[in-house]
């Protein structure tokens, strides 16, 4: 395989790919005890000649400092010696480095030249812009970028920049740390299990979601089973038609509970509405 240096267009349409991925910028990382964690971008080099990025994140949970961990981390694909480490500062891949990488074999799938490479608490990426630009490779190349902190616990997933499967159960769970069991995702409501006694579905709080036939409706109150059970009952009464709520999980979700929460609203909420229909 001959490496040849990219022409302008490639160098700019990869910078474009690259764009979010400045220094400082978080992303997630598989493992096997947390599922994903977090990582740091603390360096990251572009030789425009070559073509190539190097990307190195440090793990936001590493003890040890940063400057210690990136002295570190110089990927062991681009030396000679199998097992050999050399301490070096990061920097982009020469093209004999890259020969190198393609008589070894990818590290990834698909024979690419584009590697990724983790060492102690630090991940190092040595991305081919080529490759980046072929159809679904940033998925692969690339690891998920995390949402900006103020998106921390939104009560619609679909608000968030980021939506993949790590942005998804991070979300979730730091609603479910704060007790906030329900969340949307668009027309959709996740309930999470709280596996105790929750204060969320008395009068007070049945009343509030009757009351919010305004502008906007339930759907702007908080994420509820009440807010799609209130939205159901809208459609019923306004609009002379038939509704359906599906409610499915696994066993032991409680689908049971909220099919009966839902049923108790619609029996009490609008028992006072004098309105014929109903």
């Amino acid at each position: 395989m001959l490496f040849a240096a990219p022409d302008s267009q490639t160098v700019a349409q990869a910078l474009k790919v690259l764009e979010h991925y400045t220094r400082g910028a978080k992303a997630w990382f598989e493992d096997e005890e947390q599922a994903w964690i977090k990582a740091t971008l603390e360096q990251r080099t572009d030789d425009t000649a070559l073509g190539v990025a190097r990307l190195v994140f440090v793990r936001d949970s590493a003890t040890s400092t940063t400057a210690q961990l990136i002295a570190q981390t110089t990927p062991m694909a681009l030396h000679g010696e199998a097992g050999r480490r050399r301490r070096a500062s990061v920097r982009a891949a020469t093209a004999d480095e890259l020969k190198r990488v393609v008589a070894r074999g990818s590290r990834l799938t698909g024979g690419r030249i584009s590697s990724r490479t983790q060492v102690d608490a630090s991940y190092v990426f040595d991305i081919l812009f080529s490759e980046l630009l072929e159809k679904g490779a940033d998925a692969e190349l690339l690891p998920p970028l995390c949402n900006p902190a103020i998106l921390d616990s939104a009560a619609d997933l679909t608000t968030l920049s980021y939506l993949h499967e790590p942005a998804v159960l991070y979300n979730l769970r730091r609603r479910y740390e704060r007790h906030d069991i329900y969340t949307y995702s668009g027309v959709v409501l996740v309930a999470m299990n709280p596996f105790s006694p929750v204060a969320l579905y008395g009068a007070d709080e049945m009343a509030r979601y009757a009351r919010s036939s305004g502008a906007g409706g339930a759907a702007t109150a908080d994420p509820h089973l009440f807010a799609i059970a209130e939205n159901a009952y809208r459609g019923m009464v306004n609009n002379s038609r038939n509704q359906t709520i599906i409610v499915y999980g696994e066993s032991g979700s409680g689908k049971t509970t909220s099919a009966k929460y839902i049923m108790r609203y619609f029996a009490q909420a609008h028992h006072a509405d004098a309105n014929d229909v109903q």
